[in-house]
């Protein structure tokens, strides 16, 4: 267990250059650190039931071509990459299936921090945690995981950035454009959330 935890402060290179040579706790240190960009890579994308499912497949894949890896600095990218084509390949199979209308499953979140209703309002407040998840879902990749990570995952501007490998300053912007759209569509589902300089 030690040994996990010292590699945990070791930078992607490192924990690339080890998982390439079969260091397990370093595929897992890798795995912990980008669990939650491959979270708000599917966010609100697919029914929850699958998302697990789904996550454990990206994992697979990562594992499997680590090899391909070509910039060890840009792990972030790559895992969202991988998400990408995963969840690509759910929707072509299930359009196989005769299921190209997947009807979404959202569950409140237990972690969701923004806009929240009173104490006393927690039916409003699962509708709103609904609502934002399926407003997530349709927006652009590069706001919906800058706003999951943030909103939900509560990482800071520079942790989002070092994760994605992108600067601090377009992080901040992609934040407040995102959460202007957000804000867009959840008063189209008919809620008034603050305004968005209020909230990041």
């Amino acid at each position: 267990m030690s040994d996990y935890i010292d590699k945990t402060s070791l930078d992607d290179a490192t924990l690339v250059a080890l998982a390439r040579e079969g260091d397990r706790s370093a595929i897992e240190c890798l795995f912990v650190r980008y669990m939650p960009v491959i979270e708000a890579s599917l966010a609100g994308r697919l029914p929850r039931v699958d998302k697990d499912d789904l996550v454990q497949d990206v994992l697979v894949g990562a594992l499997v071509n680590l090899g391909r890896l070509r910039d060890s600095a840009r792990v972030g990218p790559w895992f969202m990459s991988i998400a990408r084509h995963k969840l690509h390949g759910y929707y072509k199979a299930r359009k196989r299936e005769g299921q190209a209308k997947v009807e979404l499953e959202r569950v409140a979140d237990e972690e969701l921090v923004l806009w929240a209703p009173g104490p006393d309002a927690q039916a409003a407040m699962n509708q709103l945690a609904e609502a934002t998840l399926a407003a997530l879902g349709e927006l652009k990749e590069r706001y919906r995981v800058v706003l999951y990570l943030r909103l939900f995952k509560g990482l800071s501007y520079s942790d989002i950035g070092a994760r994605l490998g992108v600067r601090d300053g377009t992080i901040r912007i992609r934040a407040k454009r995102g959460l202007q759209s957000l804000r867009c569509k959840l008063v189209a589902r008919g809620f008034t959330p603050p305004e968005p300089e209020a909230q990041i």
